[in-house]
Formats: structure tokens, sequence, C-alpha cells
């Protein structure tokens, strides 16, 4: 058996791509959050536990799952079984530069791709960003792997309802001030809301509390400025928190590792 190892690393010519890489991995959790990016996971043992558009989602040996950009979710390796798994974060730019109309495509796709031929496009596409290439053979193998999963029949799809305007204001806040507290009063009076209300709506809308949303796009951030090279310590001062304890704490239970951790296993 394989020695339980999980690793994170980009390719050295497209940085803004994330990559993992899992080996009988027990006891990997993150808790609600969300990326900019689409989130494949093909599992090849074992199995993956997910929290997605308020559904509990159990994904087996063999199953590749899709997570869209800004969806909020969470997640957990099985902790009998363990999990290998491959983990591959790609920003909309590479579908869009491709074909503009493949987004809203990609949009209507399910959380489970059970579709051989996508997984293999999907394996060879982290198979080669694990090594070197070019852009033009980039794009190729993102194309064979968005092709092959936009030809995937889609049935009814849980999505989560579209938010009430209200509310969105409150989001789009979030969004701009992150950096700051965001309190609860700023937010409900944005979205002219009681408190409690406020809270039980945005709930209801986005799959998380304000403030866990808050923090999510804190450590959204956080992964793109560890990914630049700038310490944890600095990272910490330039999102707001109130300590570099309060980040390391909140960044694990958001990524899984430590920001020490992070930056060395993805960037040395």
């Amino acid at each position: 058996m394989a020695h339980a190892g999980h690793q994170i690393w980009r390719n050295a010519s497209f940085r803004d791509i994330e990559l993992q890489r899992g080996s009988f991995v027990r006891h990997h959790q993150v808790n609600d959050h969300f990326h900019d990016s689409y989130q494949f996971v093909l599992v090849e043992y074992g199995g993956r536990h997910f929290k997605y558009r308020n559904s509990k989602e159990n994904v087996g040996c063999g199953r590749l799952t899709l997570i869209q950009p800004g969806e909020v979710h969470s997640g957990m390796c099985s902790a009998d079984l363990g999990s290998s798994f491959l983990t591959l974060h790609l920003p909309p730019k590479y579908v869009t530069e491709l074909e503009p109309g493949l987004i809203g495509k990609m949009e209507t796709l399910p959380f489970s791709i059970e579709y051989e031929i996508a997984r293999t496009c999907f394996r060879a596409l982290h198979t080669s960003l694990e090594g070197g290439l070019d852009r033009s053979e980039l794009d190729d193998l993102i194309l064979k792997l968005v092709g092959a999963i936009c030809q995937f029949p889609v049935e009814n799809t849980s999505r989560v309802a579209p938010a009430k305007e209200r509310i969105e204001r409150a989001r789009a806040y979030i969004h701009e001030h992150y950096r700051q507290t965001c309190s609860l009063e700023t937010l409900a009076e944005l979205s002219c809301l009681s408190k409690y209300h406020f809270v039980r709506e945005f709930t209801k809308a986005y799959g998380t509390s304000p403030i866990v949303y808050r923090n999510a796009v804190r450590i959204m951030e956080a992964r793109k400025l560890l990914a630049a090279g700038i310490a944890p310590i600095a990272v910490s001062a330039e999102l707001g928190f109130a300590d570099q304890s309060h980040f390391g704490r909140t960044f694990r239970a958001h990524a899984g590792f430590t920001p020490a951790a992070y930056k060395k296993v993805a960037f040395s």
C-alpha cells in the first residue's frame, strides 16, 4: 500500500491552476468554503463526503465530481477507508477563452459526472499539468474535457434558489469589504431585515452563514497571496484577521492545512 500523503501544487507555467493528489488520506476535512474556479475531484480509491447545494453527497471510487465557482461546500475523506483522489481547480477564464458560450453549458452540469470519457479526459489533463506543457496543448486538453462533460445528458439538478435582490446586496458588500468586520447590523440593514431574518435568509440562499461566507472569501484570497510567495504573517495582516493565530485557525478550517504547511507543500 502506498504511503498516505496529500500533495498540492501549481503548474509552473499556469500558476492559477491548482492541482492536488491524495493517497490513502484519512481525517482530512474542510468546512464551508468556496472557490472562484471549477473544482473537479476524481476519487480513485475509498470515498469522499461532500455537502453541496444543501445536499449530502457520498462519492465512491471512480466518480468524477464538479463543484461550480462560487458554490459553498464542505468535505471530508472517508475515515474508515481513506481516500485516494485527484483534484483540479480550473479558473473559468480558460473555458471562456475557448468559447464564451461554454460557460452557460457548464452551469447546467450536475455534481456527479458519470461518463467514462470525461474521466479519461480529466486524467489526461491532470497528468499533463503535473509536467510541462504550453498554452495550445493546455487548450486542447481543456477543450476535450469540457466537450466530453458537456455531452453529459443533464437531468433535473438541484440548485440553490436564486437569491433575493436584497440578500444579494449584502453578499456584494461582503466581497467588497471582506477585509473589514462586516457586522451583522450593517449587512442586515443593507437587506432591510432584522439580524435574525437576515442570517436565516442568507444561509438559505448561499448555504452558510454570512460570517462564515466572509471568512471563505478571505481564505480564497489568502490562497492566492500565499501562492504569490507572501508570508503568512503578512497575509494575515492584509486580510484583516485579528492576529496570526486567528488566521491560522480559520485557514485550517477552510483549507485543511495551516497557512505555513499549505505554502510549503504547494509552492516550495
